[in-house]
């Protein structure tokens, strides 16, 4: 086969391409789903271990991730190691968990398993303040550890978290309306519910406008029918039933206009879809 130079070209930009939709930072989705394949076998043997001493490891959900995220820890710089020069793992506190010496930068690893539907994302303010800038990493677990999604971070500093509240040992909350911004969704999904009810709010605007397109020239047509042939008294009822007609579609349309505004106006507030392995 003759290849031209702009063949040879085109090739190589096309692979580059895919190469870049596969990759989120200096991530993988592929590498994420080995990371996790092994994470499922290092929490199912932790578990059998504590079952064995008459203990069950997801009894606390919060020491279960902890006793995991170390493995966490040395699992991920494993991948990237493989993969780039100078990967080296610490975790000690005030350290960072990873280093990619090949990019020069830090990246901390969480893992969560949410409360009550919601994931509170956190960080350790006093170090995040010390660095300036960190990667994050975070791993969300299903209590049964089966599920998760991750989210990989890309250079958030302390204006992406809320400052620590009194009593909260310096662990900041993210603030996910500026901080999901710099987010790749490595593994499941996440969705902005504010733009999924103004979405859904907007279809139903869009519906209401053509019932009352359709619901006034209705009422309209049968007021100048009756005002050719009707009497006083039924044109008299046929006004009063397009005013309420209009005032029942206007209110109605008032308040869909309004919870747009507020769902356009409040904090975001994200829903994350936690996928399976394997």
């Amino acid at each position: 086969m003759n290849w031209s130079f702009i063949s040879w070209v085109v090739l190589i930009l096309t692979l580059a391409a895919s190469e870049v939709t596969e990759m989120s930072g200096y991530l993988t989705r592929d590498m994420t789903g080995t990371v996790l394949q092994d994470l499922v076998q290092f929490e199912e043997g932790l578990a059998g271990y504590f079952e064995s001493n008459g203990l069950d490891l997801r009894e606390d959900l919060g020491r279960r991730n902890a006793l995991v995220s170390s493995a966490q820890e040395s699992f991920f710089a494993k991948a990237l190691a493989a993969r780039y020069e100078n990967v080296t793992r610490d975790g000690r506190p005030g350290q960072p968990d990873i280093i990619v010496g090949e990019f020069d930068r830090e990246l901390e690893c969480k893992m969560t398993s949410g409360s009550g539907g919601s994931w509170n994302l956190q960080t350790d303010y006093v170090t995040l303040t010390k660095k300036g800038q960190l990667d994050f990493l975070y791993v969300l677990a299903s209590p049964e550890f089966d599920s998760f999604a991750v989210l990989f971070f890309d250079g958030l500093t302390p204006d992406d978290f809320y400052p620590p509240s009194p009593g909260a040992r310096q662990k900041a909350r993210m603030n996910k309306s500026v901080a999901m911004d710099k987010c790749a969704v490595l593994w499941g999904d996440a969705t902005c519910r504010n733009e999924a009810f103004i979405d859904r709010l907007s279809h139903e605007r869009d519906e209401l406008l053509g019932d009352m397109d359709f619901n006034l020239r209705t009422l309209d047509n049968s007021v100048k029918q009756l005002q050719e042939n009707g009497t006083a008294a039924q044109i008299a009822t046929a006004m009063r039933m397009r005013d309420r007609e209009t005032d029942r579609l206007s209110r109605k349309m008032d308040q869909v206009s309004e919870r747009i505004r507020h769902w356009s106006e409040v904090e975001d507030q994200w829903s994350f879809k936690l996928m399976s392995v394997g």
